[in-house]
């Protein structure tokens, strides 16, 4: 193509400057008129044009689920008679209420349907209160069962 532009480059002899002339190429075709598709129109898609999203990169590394590790065990509920006031709320937690009922003093723990009353007598030898009996419910059933109930939920407070 350039060895074509080059052939048609003359020199206007006529002054003295040698003036450099260069033909002006055709102008292009008008589309319109030359090709098969001019009767076609095209209509860019309505609304803005979208950027595709990028590539993805390199996969981030997957951490495998972990399930967290379970509570520790709890040993299994000591029996309540003996202990003294300190001692049943270091086993149980703090009672939801607390009555006198002379000659005793009544702790109650409530857990869901659970409920137990530890009754605390007072002991002249050791001069404190300490339990001697307790009462374990699951609704209207004895069930000792829920003083590990009882025992859990102290250990969440």
């Amino acid at each position: 193509m350039l060895a074509a532009a080059c052939s048609e480059i003359r020199f206007d002899d006529q002054s003295d400057d040698r003036t450099l002339v260069v033909p002006l190429a055709d102008p292009p075709p008008d589309p319109a008129s030359s090709s098969p598709l001019a009767e076609l129109s095209v209509t860019p898609p309505p609304g803005p044009l979208v950027k595709p999203p990028p590539p993805p990169g390199p996969a981030a590394p997957q951490m495998a689920a972990v399930d967290p590790a379970p509570p520790p065990a709890l040993p299994p509920p000591r029996a309540l008679a003996g202990l003294s006031m300190s001692e049943t709320e270091s086993e149980l937690g703090r009672p939801a209420a607390e009555a006198d009922r002379a000659p005793a003093k009544v702790w109650q723990y409530r857990a869901g349907e659970c409920s137990v009353d530890v009754y605390f007598y007072l002991d002249m030898a050791r001069n404190g209160f300490y339990a001697l009996h307790h009462e374990a419910r699951r609704g209207a059933i004895l069930d000792e069962t829920c003083i590990r109930t009882i025992q859990e939920a102290g250990r969440v407070r």
